[in-house]
Formats: C-alpha cells, structure tokens, sequence
C-alpha cells in the first residue's frame, strides 16, 4: 500500500499480491508551484512496477471544473487500472454527464445518500477483470481477477459515516463480511476515523472517547 500526501488529498494504493510494503511517494500537480515539497517532474521514474494500481480519491464534490484536468494528469503519469472517486455529492444525471467526459469505458456508482457521500468506481479492462458484487449506501464490494498472473481479490470501497453514533453498526457489519468472503480482501477509502486528536484541522474538537 502507497499513501500519497499533498495537493490531491487522495490514497494511491498499489494491490500487490505477492509483497506487502508502505513507502511516502510524492506527486506532481499541473497546478503546483515547483516550491511545493510535493513537486516531481518526473512523475513516472518514481512509480515502481506493480501488478495493479489503484487510486482512491476524496474529491469533496465533484462537481468541478478542474476534475476532467487533474483526472487527465493522473491518467497520463500514473494510467491506474482502477479510479476511486468518494465524496462525489452529485446527483446521477450529473453522475453520468461527469463520468464519460473522464475517458473510463467502465464505471458503476453509488450515489450520496441522505445528502452526504456518494462513491465513483471507474476502471480499465485490459489487464484486469471487474466485477462488482454489492452495493450499499456507504460502499461497493467488487472483485478483481488480475489476467496476467490470474490472482484475484475482493475489494471494498467505503465512505464511512463520520458521526460518532452511526460508526458502530457501520463497522460492524464489514466485520461480519469476514466470515463469507474467503478471498484476500483490502478495504479501501474514506474511513473517517482517525487514531490521535492532531490529525484533525478545524472544526469541533475532538474527544478522547471518539479515538
């Protein structure tokens, strides 16, 4: 697994099958400043080969007009096999619209829900097989069988309620999903959880019991 920090706001998480490991990596931006710690010009000299690549994206809304520009920079120096798009907050004719302007042949979504969250699942079928299981109102299950070395997993994608009294039952049910799915399994996402008080920047404070 890669975490990404800087301007993006989103995880890269690389699957990998056979090795597990956790490096920082930064990334370039067409909008950063080469004064950005985060700055690489040469993105795809950084990228280590991998057997499938994942990007896992917060976008807080995307109803954008700089989405199509940063999905086309991602597309051309990291080309994932599979995009995550969370927080999207849009309805599904815009839903649709926004989608096929991203250059993805296929997609499946979920949208926001009580008017929070919303979830874009987009990929590529050339190296790998998708095939999406379930849908909730806060993820999607699906699987992917890797076609060059026929290796498959399960994933699931969250956004995962941030109120204290809907974590519990949220959590819970995806800790009962472990007694059916046999599969190696990786959830990734919007957790909104968060191990110590400084990682939070505005906002109401937090309190211990909420850690």
């Amino acid at each position: 697994m890669y975490c990404l920090p800087g301007y993006f706001n989103f995880w890269k998480a690389y699957c990998m099958f056979q090795e597990s490991s956790r490096v920082l990596l930064p990334l370039a931006s067409p909008s950063l400043s080469a004064s950005n710690p985060w700055f690489i010009t040469e993105p795809k000299s950084l990228i280590p080969h991998c057997l499938m690549k994942i990007i896992v994206w917060n976008v807080q809304v995307a109803k954008k007009a700089q989405l199509q520009l940063k999905i086309g920079f991602i597309n051309r120096t990291i080309n994932p096999h599979i995009l995550i798009l969370t927080e999207t907050m849009v309805n599904e004719q815009d839903t649709q619209r926004i989608i096929r302007t991203l250059r993805f042949r296929d997609f499946d979504f979920i949208l926001l829900h009580n008017h929070v969250g919303g979830i874009w699942l987009m990929w590529k079928d050339e190296n790998i097989v998708l095939d999406v299981i379930a849908k909730e109102h806060r993820a999607i299950h699906f699987s992917v069988l890797d076609k060059s070395t026929t290796k498959q997993c399960i994933l699931t994608v969250v956004y995962a309620p941030a109120q204290n009294h809907q974590k519990n039952g949220f959590w819970t049910h995806l800790k009962n999903l472990t007694d059916i799915i046999k599969l190696p399994w990786c959830i990734l996402g919007d957790c909104n959880e968060m191990l110590h008080a400084f990682e939070k920047i505005g906002g109401t404070q937090l309190c211990a019991s909420w850690l």
